[in-house]
């Protein structure tokens, strides 16, 4: 039951609408995605353009349990602490910032939260790959949590209460 709203530019060069690249072998697939280099081939007409992506998730503050207040806006902070693939905390961040690309961000409303970041276009695939491991296979670390129960304490009306 997942709706997508698939905007594309097909001026852009690099995939076809088949999802393949110039040399037909096809974007994400089982190649490793730590290595940059076919992205640092940036087309002519693909240079400087902008990427972007928004995931929505059905799932807000209200959805909180009564005893756990700002449980939401918790998850939400938690998935950029890493992923089982990319365990570093902000490695997310991070890998958008080293391609020119703006931070992510994410806002938790009362009935959704959503997701999102901009990117390059020749590194889109790439930055996909990265952001979907955050609703695949998060980390939720233990070494994370106090830190980030502490910004969520800071910022809502709401304080997160756990043992």
């Amino acid at each position: 039951e997942m709706r997508v709203l698939l905007i594309s530019d097909p001026s852009l060069q690099g995939y076809d609408e088949e999802g393949t690249d110039d040399e037909g072998e096809k974007g994400g697939g089982e190649e490793s995605h730590d290595d940059d280099s076919e992205a640092d081939k940036d087309d002519e007409d693909g240079a400087g353009k902008k990427a972007a992506c928004a995931v929505c998730v059905g799932v807000g503050s209200l959805c909180d349990p009564p005893q756990l207040g700002g449980l939401a806006h918790f998850v939400e902070h938690m998935l950029f602490m890493g992923t089982k693939s990319h365990p570093t905390p902000g490695a997310f961040d991070a890998y958008l910032s080293s391609v020119g690309g703006p931070m992510a961000n994410a806002q938790t409303g009362a009935q959704k939260t959503t997701y999102g970041f901009g990117v390059p276009h020749c590194r889109l695939l790439q930055a996909l790959w990265l952001f979907a491991e955050f609703f695949v296979e998060p980390l939720f670390d233990a070494s994370s949590t106090d830190r980030e129960r502490n910004a969520v304490n800071q910022v809502g009306a709401v304080t997160l209460m756990y043992d």
